[in-house]
């Protein structure tokens, strides 16, 4: 099994059409479609399509449904809604009520479906405040850790672009005090390059101080693994043969997580890993009941730049068969 080319690819097609044939009347719908090689070194393929409509009676009286048909690999450690209903209501200028029935799927696991129920009711007091800031900024620099230039990169903080120089120098000036997420445009470093933090990396700006940061940017590391499944001898059931089953891998140093899905021939591939100890599970789903997880996990120590391969192990579920004849029972199989 090749590791495979380091050439990134795909394209993003989407279409967002909105009606509006009343004043109190509107609705929207979006559709989404991706096919890139984000996460492995086959080709994935996402529709991703929703509606978005809301209704308002007067002033005082709002009612608005949503649904999307599905999420990306990505948002599985997320909550994610389905079909959402919120209706809200104006009792006088300073109170309102809001009522809300969704239904999502939860990111525990077993992975499940649910409807969830809330109300709300808010009260505006109306207190006079002044308040005034002041406010501060960030300089940093990008290191060069092994990476071919440092220099053109975009950061994006607190809704500021900004573009590093030769030395890979920035800086953002006028930022609200507070915690930030700085982010980096993924576009504008090579395919293998990454910061040796996790993206987005947080930061802390304090009124009328300079907050300084620096990050190292160093290659990442790749893992392409294979899934395997034994065979058993067991006798055959009218179900028919088990089929190998969508496994989703995940990869793990500390909070950090990573998913990928393996195609049907069980390759998979984390191309783009920071320098550390990384840990290699495969995610139980829908196939938990037929089969056994042989390789329960696999740790390493990666580098800057390595290239490794992994192999991981299924093996189906020998089920117990029962024969009874005039009062005898024979078991045959499992346990």
């Amino acid at each position: 099994m090749s590791v495979g080319s380091e050439t990134s690819f795909g394209y993003d097609a989407q279409l967002q059409l909105s009606y509006r044939p009343k004043p109190n009347f509107w609705i929207s719908s979006f559709s989404q479609y991706l096919n890139n090689n984000r996460f492995s070194s086959e080709t994935e393929r996402y529709l991703l399509y929703g509606i978005d409509a809301n209704v308002r009676y007067g002033k005082k009286l709002s009612i608005t449904c949503e649904f999307q048909n599905n999420f990306l690999i990505e948002d599985l450690y997320n909550d994610r809604n389905l079909l959402n209903f919120k209706t809200a209501y104006e009792i006088t200028p300073k109170q309102s009520i809001q009522a809300s029935a969704n239904y999502g799927i939860l990111h525990q696991a077993p992975i499940r479906r649910d409807w969830f129920l809330s109300v709300n009711y808010n009260v505006r007091l109306g207190v006079p405040m002044v308040r005034t800031m002041a406010l501060g900024s960030l300089e940093g620099k990008l290191v060069n850790g092994g990476v071919q230039s440092v220099d053109n990169v975009v950061l994006m903080l607190d809704g500021q672009l900004i573009t590093t120089n030769k030395d890979g120098s920035f800086a953002f000036n006028n930022v609200r005090p507070g915690i930030h997420q700085l982010y980096i445009d993924r576009a504008t470093i090579g395919v293998r390059d990454l910061p040796d933090q996790k993206l987005p990396i947080e930061v802390e700006i304090f009124a009328e101080k300079t907050t300084d940061v620096s990050i190292t940017m160093t290659k990442s590391a790749r893992v392409t693994g294979k899934i395997t499944m034994e065979k058993v001898k067991t006798t055959q059931s009218s179900k028919g043969e088990l089929k190998f089953p969508s496994i989703i891998v995940e990869a793990s140093m500390g909070e950090e997580k990573l998913l990928t899905r393996a195609d049907a021939d069980g390759n998979f591939m984390f191309g783009s890993l920071r320098p550390g100890n990384w840990k290699f599970r495969m995610i139980p789903t829908y196939w938990k009941d037929d089969f056994v997880i042989k390789t329960p996990y696999i740790q390493m120590d990666l580098v800057a730049g390595q290239d490794e391969l992994i192999d991981m192990t299924i093996t189906p579920k020998v089920r117990q068969i029962q024969f009874f004849n005039k009062g005898t029972r024979l078991k045959v199989g499992g346990k």
